[in-house]
């Protein structure tokens, strides 16, 4: 695997990373480090980090305040453990993915995701999507592998809307005591069967759509 505790900063370039974590190995582990992009451009190319672990290690890693940002790029998170968490930044680690100026969009392909001390921001829009087929999507209270509680749901803040799911690929979902008050973003769930058992929408819209 590979691990980071310095600065690694694009201009104009695209920042590519990939690697694979053995046994208890996180593919990638930002340790306090941290990946920029600075370019204000429209067309700015993006921040791409794909990590695996054929482990119980995370694919991806965020700790000791660990951050990945942008001004205009998007920035794309491909994550994968045998056994571990596909993406984690998990209580007291503090990483964070994108910023309040931030104006591309941020995706994170994971089928588990432990974000309990983790900040996900950007003016743009903030895709969370299962990386393979039939993965279920619990939130709030509700179960699923692709399972996001109220904290972890808390660590998003959209400027446009946060979509969760994906029609491109088979998924349920449930919605448990979801609570999205004090929130200005619009969200969108993208399932084929959706259980809903409670949710208090915040001032943006919310579209269920299952198919």
């Amino acid at each position: 695997g590979v691990t980071g505790s310095g600065l690694i900063q694009s201009q104009t370039g695209a920042i590519n990373i990939a690697a694979i974590g053995t046994a208890s190995g996180n593919g990638v582990h930002l340790l306090g480090g941290h990946i920029q992009s600075a370019s204000t451009n429209a067309g700015a190319q993006d921040i791409k980090i794909t990590g695996n672990s054929s482990g119980a290690g995370r694919g991806i890693s965020l700790s000791s305040g660990s951050n990945i940002s942008a001004a205009a790029a998007n920035i794309i998170l491909n994550g994968n453990s045998a056994s571990g968490n596909d993406i984690g930044s998990g209580a007291g680690y503090n990483g964070t993915v994108g910023h309040s100026a931030m104006t591309g969009d941020i995706t994170v392909n994971a089928n588990t995701i432990d974000f309990a001390d983790a900040q996900v921001q950007t003016t743009g829009d903030i895709y969370i999507t299962p990386r393979t087929a039939g993965t279920s999507i619990g939130l709030g209270g509700a179960a699923g592998t692709l399972n996001l509680d109220d904290t972890e749901l808390a660590a998003f803040d959209a400027g446009g809307k946060l979509v969760i799911g994906s029609h491109s690929t088979s998924h349920d979902g449930a919605i448990d005591s979801w609570n999205l008050g004090g929130t200005a973003y619009d969200v969108e769930l993208l399932v084929d069967d959706i259980d809903v058992n409670g949710l208090t929408l915040g001032a943006g819209d919310i579209t269920l759509n299952a198919q």
